[in-house]
């Protein structure tokens, strides 16, 4: 029966394996090199970024802190509007007591003003005899 085995010799086949294996190690190297130089440029390029991203949010918050401050000028601004606005609403509310106090004293004095002179100066109604004597001295004092 033919067959189509080759037979290596042991020395042929081990020196086949070593020089397999030597260049399986110089793959390994290389593809480990090469993933150390693309860790090392991802690492510098998340540097860079993480540095952008810090300034960005560091200019973030200068602005918040700008805002704030604006804010807190506003809010003193508004404090001081408000207690101009409650002493303003305390001045029209006392003018507008002095207004009615002043309207009630006209509505309510006068006719009792006119009766305490009376009262004090003893005045008698008028009659119908003293209302002809006084059209008489008119019509006298025409002529």
């Amino acid at each position: 029966m033919a067959s189509d085995d080759i037979y290596l010799r042991k020395d042929v086949y081990e020196a086949d394996q070593r020089a397999l294996i030597a260049e399986i190690r110089l793959g390994n190297g290389e593809i480990l090199r090469v993933i150390d130089q693309f860790k090392a440029e991802i690492n510098s390029k998340f540097d860079q970024f993480r540095g952008e991203v810090n300034s960005q949010f560091g200019e973030v918050n200068s602005r918040f802190d700008k805002l704030e401050a604006r804010v807190d000028v506003l809010a003193g601004r508004m404090d001081g509007l408000e207690h101009r606005m409650s002493s303003l609403e305390g001045y029209v509310g006392n003018g507008i007591a002095f207004i009615g106090i002043v309207v009630t004293l006209l509505v309510f004095i006068e006719p009792v003003a006119k009766r305490i002179r009376r009262i004090f100066k003893h005045e008698k109604p008028l009659t119908r005899e003293d209302v002809e004597a006084i059209i008489d001295a008119k019509l006298q004092a025409r002529q």
